[in-house]
This record gives C-alpha cells, structure tokens and sequence, in this order.
C-alpha cells in the first residue's frame, strides 16, 4: 500500500510538472505575440534618423529613383537599396518645399541671399559624384531689369518659395516686389532652362538658361505669405493666391483666372486629373486640363492630399487617411511608429510607402499600409477630419 501511494505522488508530480511546463510554455508564446503586435508598424530609416539631418522634401522621379533633400543637401534612395547615395550638399542654402513637384526629374530648386536670387540645381550629370556643387544662380534682375532691390522671390511661411516645375524644361516661380508706399505687386516668372554636357561652357553646372520672363496678373498684394500654392500639371500651371483668386498660367506665358470662387489652398493630381480644395474648404476636380471644374465635397484645409496605390488618402500633423469620396468616408491607417513625428510628404516606392517627418524618414510594407486603427475612440487620433467632410447641396 506505502509501495501504491508512492508510485501515485511520483505520477501526480509528474502530471503537475508537465502542466507547468505546458502553461509556461503558453505564456511565452503569449507574451510573443503580445510584443509582436505592439512594435511599431512604422520603421524609422537608421540614416534619416538623426538630429543632424532636418529632412524637407521627398520626389520620386519618373525613372523610380526617391531623392530625398536635408535642410542643405540631397540624397538618393534606389529600388533594392536601402543605403542612400549622396548627391550634394548646398552649403548654407535651405531647400524649399514648397515648389510642385518640389524636384524635377533632373533638378533641385531653393533661394538664397534673402530671396534675392533662385539656384537650380543638377541632380545627376556632368560625372558628379557628390560634394560642393555651385548650382545655377538666377538673379531676380536677370530675369527682369525692371525688378528693384526690394524685390524677393516670393514665399509661403517665411522661408519657402513658392513655384513649380513641368516637363518641358520650365519652372515658374513667384516674385514680389513691394511699392515704395502702400501694397506691392506680385510677378509669375517663367524661366526655360535646358541641360548641358559641355563643361568648357557651363563647368559648374551644365544648366544653360534659354529665356526668361515676367508678368503680373491684375492684382495687388500687401504680404507674401498670401500665396497658398502652386503646381504643374500638364505642363501648364496653376497658382492660388488667398483673397487674390486662382490663375492658370500656359507654357506662352498668357495666363486667367479659374473659374471656381475663391482661392485655391492647395493643388494635387493623379494620373489624368487635377484636384483644387478652395479657401472656402471645397474640393474641386478638374472635368479636363484644368479648364472645367466640378464640386465633389467638403474638407478641413489642414489635410494634404495625395495618392497611394490608387486610392486617395491624405495626412494632418501625424495622421494617416484613407478617404473614400464615393461614399464620404475617412478610414484612420495605422500610425503606430509615427505618433507625435509631423509628417511633411508621403511617397510610394519600391513597394514601400515612405513618411518624411520633423524627425527622420520611416517606411512601410505597401502591403502592410492599408491598416486602420479599431474602432475605438482611445485608439483614434486626437483629429478627426471625418467631422468636416461633407457632401455638396449648393
């Protein structure tokens, strides 16, 4: 009988141990997936996350190569390399981002001199390999002898040009020039450029300038900062400017007015259609080439828009939207990784999407992207521009 009980607590202790051992074993397997589901979606880029790189601007060209711009040089990111190529650095001139696209498929454009000149800069050419890179100045009196010394190229906030390139070696950019008493004017200024691989003529930049040339449209401004945006599309361009109206401006020259009220606050396409959202927070869709216009819904002005594998999606501080214009709903996509990073662009590339923040470059999955956050209001963001889209009855 002691033989019997004996034998049953070596079995017991046996049962027991294997069930600790199993219930371990769960709580490990647990615990992991815990610690899987909570790392962030968004994975920060090891080069682009630094105190000493304050990104502004991203382009992805035409022939898929993702340059990235710091506050005083550019970089290169290409498809199967995550290691980007050092372009150039601009020595203490400021990249804009404010320019549409705010790269060409060949150059980089900024102010310098306190707005009293434009550079353009090559992105590949010539041999370069990186370093110092003078850059093809444009002084303001070179593109009209008219303009003063108090004329500045024209900005939004307090340091970004305002203008846009297209792809018929042109850009237009803005400038203003105050009156000695009461309002200034404002100037479109188109400049034709063309590149060149003959250094004995143009060794420090292989950018020739073929023509310039300014024109005012029939207003007056008092401040700058009254410039919302400007955008090339279909290598014409489109300017808003607040309580001055929006003007379509031709590769001639010859400009109008829209034909939608107010000003626009910001341009964007994609593929074959132009998008406006006006100062009284409409969102128009070009019927054409910006000619016709139509009114599709309601938005907050502090959303910037863009696309992502087809569909609309758009951001504000550190949110992500997807937006479904049929049947007016917003979709918050995850932004765990991001939160509290102020997003400046968006791009897709290499089957990533790519966020450029205040604080350095993350990137996503594309397949991964389309993640929304639950249903919850602790799990939403703190803004919600689904509170603002609206449909149109008027």
């Amino acid at each position: 009988m002691r033989f019997f009980n004996k034998s049953n607590l070596i079995w017991q202790s046996f049962v027991i141990s294997l069930l600790i051992i199993l219930l371990l074993s769960t709580g490990c397997q647990k615990k992991v997936t815990e610690v899987t589901e909570c790392d962030p979606s968004w994975t920060p880029h090891d080069f682009f996350i630094s105190s000493t790189k304050i990104l502004r601007n991203g382009y992805v060209s035409k022939d898929n190569k993702f340059f990235v711009s710091t506050l005083h040089s550019v970089y290169k990111l290409e498809p199967g390399d995550g290691n980007p190529t050092f372009c150039f650095e601009s020595g203490h001139d400021t990249f804009t981002f404010q320019y549409k696209p705010p790269l060409s498929d060949s150059l980089a454009a900024h102010s310098w001199d306190h707005d009293r000149a434009v550079i353009i800069r090559r992105l590949e050419g010539l041999g370069f390999t990186g370093g110092h890179y003078t850059g093809r100045y444009i002084n303001l009196t070179d593109i009209d002898s008219t303009f003063t010394d108090k004329a500045r190229i024209a900005v939004w906030g307090m340091m970004d040009p305002i203008g846009a390139f297209n792809d018929q070696n042109q850009f237009l950019t803005l400038v203003h020039q105050p009156a000695g008493t009461g309002v200034g004017e404002l100037y479109f200024c188109r400049i034709d450029y063309r590149l060149t691989e003959q250094p004995d003529l143009y060794p420090s930049t292989g950018i020739e300038i073929t023509s310039t040339q300014a024109f005012r449209p029939p207003l007056n401004l008092s401040v700058m900062r009254t410039i919302n945006d400007c955008i090339a599309y279909q290598n014409r361009f489109f300017v808003g400017i607040g309580s001055g109206g929006s003007y379509l401006v031709e590769q001639t020259g010859e400009f109008r007015r829209l034909d939608f009220p107010h000003s626009a606050a910001q341009f964007f396409s994609h593929q074959d259609t132009l998008y406006a959202l006006n100062d009284a927070l409409r969102l128009y869709r070009s019927l054409d080439v910006g000619d016709t216009w139509q009114k599709l819904a309601r938005f907050s002005n502090t959303l910037r828009f863009y696309y992502i594998q087809g569909r609309l999606c758009a951001n504000t501080l550190f949110q992500l939207w997807e937006i479904d214009l049929v049947n007016l709903v917003i979709n918050e996509i995850d932004n765990d990784g991001l939160s509290g990073n102020k997003i400046l662009s968006v791009h897709e590339f290499d089957n990533r999407v790519y966020v450029l923040t205040l604080t350095g470059l993350f990137y996503r999955d594309m397949d991964d992207f389309f993640t929304y956050k639950p249903d919850d209001t602790e799990e939403k963001g703190m803004v919600n521009p689904g509170l603002y889209l609206q449909g149109l009855s008027d």
